[in-house]
């Protein structure tokens, strides 16, 4: 039987490439480039808040059928994220709560040092 705590360590990195690691420190990227934090897509040292980005960009395609950061080609897309910029004007956002509107906004900053946690974010009102 497997510990309790073990399956707390449980990580995806992206469904294409998930796998078993057991490796304390990753040598090498592999990413997604819609998904991915800033911070991975400039080879900058990263921690937990990848996964609160990654987050909200996820919910960003749930509720609008469209991620945050679009373009043609994967440079495009890259250059998008670590501008950091998006938006949530056009349709469908007006019908979408301003709880949610926040929510993403506050998962999607571009300094992780600002981005929401994963415990405050499951506090936020929009839950």
């Amino acid at each position: 039987m497997v510990e309790d705590s073990k399956l707390l360590n449980i990580k995806l990195i992206d469904f294409d490439t998930a796998e078993s690691n057991n490796e304390e420190k990753q040598d090498h990227r592999i990413l997604t480039p819609y998904y991915a934090a800033p911070e991975i897509i400039k080879k900058e040292p990263y921690n937990e808040k990848v996964d609160i980005w990654s987050t909200g960009c996820l919910m960003y395609v749930l509720l609008s059928g469209r991620t945050p950061f679009n373009g043609l080609t994967n440079d495009e897309i890259e250059r998008k994220v670590k501008a950091g910029e998006f938006e949530m004007y056009y349709h469908p956002w007006g019908q979408i709560s301003d709880d949610a509107k926040t929510l993403i906004d506050s998962m999607l900053k571009l300094d992780p040092k600002e981005r929401i946690s994963a415990a405050d974010a499951l506090q936020h009102k929009w839950f």
